[in-house]
C-alpha cells in the first residue's frame, strides 16, 4: 500500500520535480545559445573595465562572434563524415607523432593519443564540452593544411 501511495504522488507532483541532469543539460544550452546570439553583451557586464581588463574582454567577444562551438561542430563533421576521413585523421596523428611534427607552445616535440573527434550529443550536456576538449587536444593535426585537403 505504501509503494502505491508514493507512486501516485510521484504521478500527481511530477510536473513540479525534474531531473537534475536534464535542468543542467537545458542550463547549458541556454547559456551557449545566448551566448552565440548575443555575444556583445559580455562589455556590458563590467562598464568600468578598463586596461588589460577590457582588452581581455574585448578578445573574448571577438571570439564569441566567431562562433567556436559552431565552427568545431562543423569541424568534427567534416572528419567524421567517413571511414576514410577517420582514418586520415588517424594515419596523421600516427605519422606526425613518429616524426617528431606535433609541437607544443614551447617548440616541444609533443606526442598526441591516438584518438577521434568526438560529435556533441543534444540530450547529454556534457558532450559540447568534451567535443571541444577532444578539438583542442587533437588542435595540431586538426590544422589548415589537413583541412584544405578536406
Amino acid at each position: 500500500m505504501l509503494i502505491v501511495s508514493v507512486y501516485n504522488s510521484f504521478l500527481t507532483n511530477m510536473c513540479i520535480y525534474s531531473c537534475f541532469p536534464h535542468v543542467v543539460n537545458l542550463a547549458c544550452k541556454d547559456v551557449l545559445e545566448d551566448l552565440k546570439e548575443n555575444p556583445n553583451k559580455v562589455l556590458e557586464t563590467k562598464p568600468d573595465a578598463i586596461g588589460a581588463e577590457y582588452d581581455a574582454l574585448s578578445s573574448y567577444e571577438d571570439t564569441l562572434l566567431t562562433d567556436p562551438v559552431g565552427s568545431c561542430r562543423t569541424l568534427v563533421s567534416k572528419l567524421r563524415v567517413s571511414d576514410g576521413r577517420r582514418h586520415n585523421l588517424h594515419d596523421s596523428i600516427v605519422r606526425g607523432n613518429a616524426s617528431g611534427a606535433w609541437k607544443d607552445q614551447d617548440g616541444k616535440a609533443i606526442k598526441i593519443r591516438e584518438v577521434q573527434l568526438l560529435r556533441d550529443c543534444d540530450t547529454r550536456w556534457s558532450s559540447i564540452y568534451m567535443m571541444l576538449q577532444r578539438v583542442i587536444e587533437l588542435y595540431p593535426v586538426c590544422s589548415k593544411p589537413l583541412l584544405n585537403s578536406i
